[in-house]
């Protein structure tokens, strides 16, 4: 039986698989293996009580060999020092899968965002960004949102750089508000650049998104946007896993589908209100839903094993970053149940962010439907190269998708001479 490894011995072993695939020598998985750097700082951040609590932050650069680093920043009680390390050399693979000019990145804050005022997470981020400042900005390391950050925590964490600096340097971070250099489309591409991988490989395999039936773990920024653009497809979420009010998991299910609408009500209301004939399930139900698509879109290692032995979807869309875990995702193998990777299914948040700051970098900006042109030519382009690899070397999906960025990186690295 496959040992169960954990996120960073997993993207380690998918390294050296697609490596060894490639037929190349083992200096490139050195080089990956870990992070080039690692910053871990203590932040005194003074509360709105008078009392001052410190809190662990980090900020990892994995690689910088395509590109200056680049990654989100999370606000989590579940931040670790080995999270963002795993987390910087995923957003390597995905970058360089996007064919976008940017290495890998991530930080984080450990912390429960929801316990502290909106003062308070100003003063977190603006004391993040002072004790970090020398090793981030436009030309170094560019920050987005993530887990427990939005919009408005970029644009505090780009203004307190640009008083350090003294200078406009709104790049230094993405996922801005328009007002302050953001992109239109931002908010949307992570969930719409899901929905566009999905239809192309429907759309390779003959299909068309129309009537494939969808389950869906997460229902914040990423399946949001999801749910909506798959449902202009006229495809049907028939079930969906969410957090009620007292964040406790929660599973619905409704035989005809869910409308956006109703999705979007049931969201505001805490799950309280069934309306709309929805009705609750158990875990065990939810998974075993003979459906065409599990759509797992909130957090890393949402599919163990034993949610692998259960799942009855026919397809697995990773729309959150590492939701499978190693075991897991052998047993989907063994069970001939396809996976795309969140490497390639969930870039188009990235892709978006790079156009965000080549429009900083140039201050000409973008319309929306520029924006999405451009993102929905870039994601068909990763899955045209990542499935010439699938069919080239017969492995999944998976595979091939870490094959096709080692190879950009290779090619990189060998520029340099640094291999």
């Amino acid at each position: 039986m496959e040992e169960n490894y954990g996120p960073l011995l997993s993207v380690r072993k998918e390294i050296d698989n697609a490596r060894k695939k490639l037929g190349l020598n083992n200096d490139i998985y050195e080089i990956l293996k870990n992070p080039m750097r690692i910053i871990e700082v203590n932040l005194p951040v003074k509360l709105d009580d008078g009392s001052v609590k410190v809190f662990k932050a980090f900020r990892s650069q994995h690689s910088n060999a395509l590109g200056i680093f680049k990654g989100g920043v999370r606000f989590s009680p579940l931040v670790t020092r080995e999270e963002v390390m795993t987390l910087s050399m995923w957003m390597t693979f995905k970058t360089a899968i996007a064919g976008i000019v940017f290495g890998g990145g991530k930080g984080g804050v450990n912390l429960d965002p929801k316990k502290y005022s909106s003062s308070e997470l100003e003063r977190i981020a603006r004391a993040y960004i002072d004790a970090i400042s020398a090793y981030v900005g436009e030309e170094k390391d560019s920050i987005g949102p993530d887990v427990g950050t939005n919009e408005e925590i970029m644009g505090i964490m780009a203004d307190e750089y640009e008083k350090l600096e003294n200078r406009k340097a709104p790049g230094v971070t993405t996922g801005k508000p328009i007002a302050f250099g953001g992109s239109k489309g931002r908010s949307e591409s992570t969930g719409l650049g899901v929905a566009t991988i999905l239809e192309a490989y429907f759309l390779n395999c003959g299909e068309s998104l129309a009537g494939k039936t969808i389950s869906l773990e997460g229902f914040g920024n990423v399946g949001s946007f999801f749910a909506k653009n798959v449902l202009e497809k006229n495809s049907k979420i028939i079930a969906i896993k969410e957090l009620d009010y007292k964040s406790e998991p929660i599973y619905l299910y409704k035989e005809d589908g869910f409308s956006f609408d109703e999705l979007v009500s049931l969201k505001e209301s805490s799950y309280k209100n069934l309306t709309c004939g929805a009705k609750f399930i158990s875990r065990e139900d939810f998974l075993s839903l003979d459906v065409d698509v599990f759509a797992p879109c909130a957090l890393e290692n949402s599919i163990d094993e034993d949610e692998a032995k259960i799942l009855n979807a026919k397809l697995v869309i990773e729309g959150a970053n590492g939701p499978t875990t190693s075991r897991a995702d052998e047993i989907l193998k063994e069970k001939n149940v396809n996976v795309i990777p969140d490497i390639l299914a969930n870039s188009g948040g990235v892709i978006v962010s790079y156009f965000e700051w080549v429009q900083n970098r140039t201050s000409l900006y973008w319309t929306r439907d520029e924006v999405i042109e451009r993102l929905i030519n870039c994601l068909k382009s990763s899955f045209e190269n990542v499935l010439e690899i699938k069919n080239s070397y017969n492995s999944t999906l998976r595979e091939a998708s870490y094959m096709f960025a080692l190879k950009r990186i290779n090619s990189a690295l060998r520029a340099k001479r640094l291999i």
